[in-house]
């Protein structure tokens, strides 16, 4: 809070940091995953959109391309907002965070302030567990993956000191191209 201002919304600390660094994940069917754990993660929906740069948009707290991906994600996966578990929000700046889990339905409009400080104060931070961007790093391409990953884990239970509170499904949500294209993934154990 008490970080060098940027905009009268930022501070320096709001905004992760870029840099270098690489992930990787093993996309397999079903017979061969089996060979590798006994523990597979299955992606169950998928959504994506990418959007044109609109600078005439009247509403700056909210972010279409991701409000268009988790609707496709969630119709795909036959699920809801109310049944996610553990999440991985991109959010390279901290309002992106907040404007995010409002739009994907995950909190209702005005209130992801009080929800990400809610989780703040629990063990069971079930919303970015890895401290998100910001906590864990940005490395631009490979942020992605390095979400999967970590949902992945989670689903698993393998996440040792971030490990939430049994989880089944989880989501996934990255953006680029300053929020005009968004992916969002569900994936489940």
């Amino acid at each position: 809070m008490n970080s060098k201002r940027l905009t009268d919304d930022l501070r320096l600390l709001d905004c992760s940091r870029p840099c270098t660094g690489s992930s990787a994940i093993l996309l397999t069917s079903e017979k061969i995953a089996k060979k590798f754990t006994d523990m597979p993660v299955w992606i169950s929906g998928i959504g994506q959109k990418t959007t044109s740069a609109s600078f005439t948009k009247n509403d700056l707290t909210s972010i279409e391309s991701t409000k268009i991906a988790a609707q496709e994600a969630f119709a795909m996966s036959k699920t809801s907002p109310e049944k996610i578990d553990v999440a991985e929000i991109h959010d390279a700046f901290t309002v992106c965070e907040l404007m995010v889990l409002e739009d994907m339905g995950i909190v209702q409009k005005g209130k992801a302030g009080q929800l990400v400080l809610d989780l703040y104060n629990t063990s069971n931070k079930k919303i970015n567990p890895r401290g998100g961007l910001i906590g864990a790093g940005h490395p631009l391409g490979a942020t992605g993956i390095s979400q999967v990953a970590e949902i992945t884990r989670q689903l698993q239970g393998k996440s040792g000191k971030r490990q939430t509170e049994n989880p089944r499904t989880g989501l996934v949500q990255n953006m680029s191209a300053a929020a005009t294209s968004s992916t969002v993934l569900i994936l489940e154990s």
